[in-house]
């Protein structure tokens, strides 16, 4: 996955999905590539780690969200595999739950 793949603003797939109102959009700010957008219990931007372990960084108390690319133009956001007790979050309109929610690029 690289900072190209995921540049640019992200709406969850499905019906309701509307580019005039992204879920969020991720940037590159200075010594950062950022996700901006409402999310539940936080601030309203993240810090993505790209490389081997692709992720949302989040604050504590909130662990990490792992990403995955989908196709051509997907991202998954997916809850952490390794937290039991996982208190389930929301991005955009979109809750992050069981398997995770996937995105769509807008063009």
């Amino acid at each position: 996955m690289t900072e190209a793949y995921v540049t640019g603003s992200w709406v969850k797939k499905g019906l309701g999905g509307d580019c005039a109102s992204p879920d969020f959009r991720i940037t590159r700010s200075p010594g950062a590539i950022v996700l901006e957008g409402e999310i539940g219990d936080h601030d309203d931007d993240a810090r993505l780690v790209l490389g081997d372990y692709p992720r949302i960084d989040l604050n504590e108390p909130r662990g990490d969200l792992p990403i995955e690319s989908r196709g051509p133009d997907g991202l998954a956001i997916l809850r952490p595999a390794n937290d039991a007790a996982y208190d389930p979050i929301t991005i955009g309109s979109a809750t992050i739950e069981g398997d995770g929610v996937v995105f769509v690029k807008c063009s």
